[in-house]
């Protein structure tokens, strides 16, 4: 049996970090995906549960001593996957900035594009909308550290090829 679309962009993410689709800027250097001439890998544990299959991985910048945890897993049967970055400064001096940090600097493609989503509580009580992306571009964005207060981070992507379920971690500020 042919692995799924999804499993093989998994594995490609994970046997080659510098390809995973996360981006930032350190002090005054971009970084997108983890490239082994600017992180070293520590460690890359792997658990495997059921349909869960769990990739721990610890990172050093070179540069900075900044330590990266990416956890990452793929739902077997599901075709889905998912990952969480931290950074930790386990050194004695202050971290530069890290800014314009985006967790998931991703793109799926496809015609027709339609995003589903409700607005968060307050004033909204969780109202739908659909938004078609032919028509301009979808932005959300929560400034306010109230995570579901006025928008709400679910979203389902519909296209022409298929599209995705989407959740974005919400503690405090996020952008979409």
């Amino acid at each position: 049996m042919q692995p799924s679309a999804s499993r093989l962009e998994f594995e490609g993410y994970i046997n080659d970090l510098s390809t995973f689709p996360s981006s930032f800027i350190y002090g005054n250097t971009g970084y997108k995906g983890f490239r082994q001439d600017k992180f070293n890998i520590l460690k890359h544990e792997v658990n495997k549960q059921g349909p869960k299959e769990q990739h721990l991985f610890e990172l050093e910048m070179i540069s900075s001593g900044l330590i990266i945890s990416l956890d990452t897993s793929y739902y077997e049967g599901y075709d889905a996957f998912d990952w969480t970055i931290r950074i930790s400064n386990k050194g004695t001096k202050n971290s530069d900035v890290i800014r314009n940090w985006n967790a998931a600097d991703y793109r799926i493609l496809g015609k027709n594009a339609l995003i589903r989503g409700i607005l968060g509580d307050h004033d909204n009580q969780y109202a739908a909308y659909d938004k078609d992306l032919a028509k301009g571009d979808f932005v959300d964005e929560n400034t306010i550290g109230r995570s579901t207060h006025v928008t709400f981070p679910y979203y389902d992507l519909e296209n022409d090829d298929g599209g995705a379920m989407i959740a974005i971690g919400w503690p405090g500020t996020y952008r979409a």
